[in-house]
């Protein structure tokens, strides 16, 4: 394997929810690939990747001041590398850069945004297109769709999945007594982890909830891990789950360290993933991997992901769904089902597989 001497990583959103997720597992990849390799952000939250960074305060990551500001940090580069579809209408195209885009929510659902947002997005994901030297996405859901969008990509696009971090997952220890009460959690309970744009469907998954049996609800409520704000007050959650009498079986924890996570999704009965759109759909992975049975929607890309190692429902039909929760919550040959035999979803979706495969094709494609 040959070597790249100039390597950008675009690392900007190393803290956002998904994104970051990504560039923190595929990050450590690339770097022992390339030692030299420096980073774009912010010193503060990304020294402990031990590598050159160059500053960029802004915390915006679709402003208009950065197609400005970025291509001129990035000049001196040999490859730049962005795992998002943010890449600066400025940079120059006799560059090798190379993009990942993990899906076209905004162009498959341009209801969802404002016309300014929605055509901002559009010409956002166009250049990205049109500048990549080569892109990859995450499933070929997520490449169908952005051909279908862009019919140009079609010859430069590679589906590379995602993978999950089995070890930290699998090794992470049950939740004790005094964690549910630091946590204000109760010690049984299904698990929703995710954020409260729409197409998230929690409003969907509490409609689903309300309509459990009420031993069922008093015996596993519900816990949502995420930014607590943003679930209060965000898209009118708070007073959906007064509507539904749910104020005592819905449990918020609000941003919680990647060690209590682990544990947390360690000690569910269930995973619940309502999700209406995804490009790849990670966090049942991680259910898995602690070995938690889930419940997910039924759309292409999770049955293209996870085959037969989770149990589907229309997420969009509150009954169809909650009655799949039930079967998840009492069905223990179901729930066994779906966890035997996990360990090939795990040899398929890894990290260091999902880097190497990427740098392969960087090497080839550099100009």
């Amino acid at each position: 394997m040959g070597f790249i001497e100039k390597i950008i990583f675009d690392a900007r959103m190393v803290r956002a929810s998904g994104i970051g997720v990504y560039v923190s597992n595929v990050l450590p990849f690339f770097k022992n690939y390339n030692t030299k390799m420096k980073l774009i952000g912010r010193h503060e939250k990304l020294n402990h990747f031990n590598l050159d960074v160059v500053q960029y305060e802004r915390e915006a990551v679709y402003d208009l001041v950065q197609h400005i500001l970025l291509p001129r940090l990035l000049n001196k580069a040999d490859m730049i590398f962005f795992p998002h579809f943010n890449v600066p209408f400025f940079l120059p195209l006799n560059r090798n850069i190379f993009v990942t885009i993990h899906d076209v929510f905004h162009l498959d659902n341009p209801d969802l945004f404002s016309k300014v947002k929605y055509w901002y997005a559009k010409l956002l994901y166009w250049n990205a297109v049109k500048k990549a030297t080569h892109i990859f996405t995450v499933s070929e859901f997520s490449k169908e769709r952005l051909i279908y969008h862009f019919p140009q990509a079609k010859g430069k696009i590679t589906t590379v999945y995602n993978g999950v971090n089995v070890s930290a997952f699998q090794s992470a220890t049950p939740l004790e007594s005094s964690d549910f009460e630091r946590l204000s959690i109760p010690d049984k309970y299904l698990l929703f982890v995710g954020n409260v744009k729409p197409h998230k469907n929690l409003k969907g998954l509490l409609e689903a909830y309300a309509l459990l049996p009420e031993a069922i609800k008093a015996t596993y409520p519900l816990v949502i891990v995420g930014k607590k704000d943003g679930f209060l007050t965000g898209d009118d959650i708070l007073p959906v789950i007064e509507k539904l009498g749910l104020m005592s079986n819905i449990h918020f924890t609000g941003y919680v360290a990647d060690e209590d996570l682990y544990r947390i999704y360690k000690s569910a009965h269930l995973f619940v993933f309502p999700s209406l759109y995804e490009g790849f759909g990670l966090p049942p992975m991680e259910a898995l991997a602690s070995g938690v049975p889930a419940v997910v929607s039924d759309i292409p890309v999770l049955r293209e992901v996870y085959g037969d190692h989770v149990l589907y429902a229309d997420a969009a039909n509150p009954t169809v769904f909650a009655e799949a929760i039930l079967k998840g919550i009492s069905e223990e040959a179901l729930r066994t089902a779906c966890l035997n035999g996990k360990e090939q979803l795990f040899d398929k979706y890894n990290w260091e597989i999902t880097a190497q495969k990427m740098i392969a094709i960087i090497e080839r494609e550099s100009k």
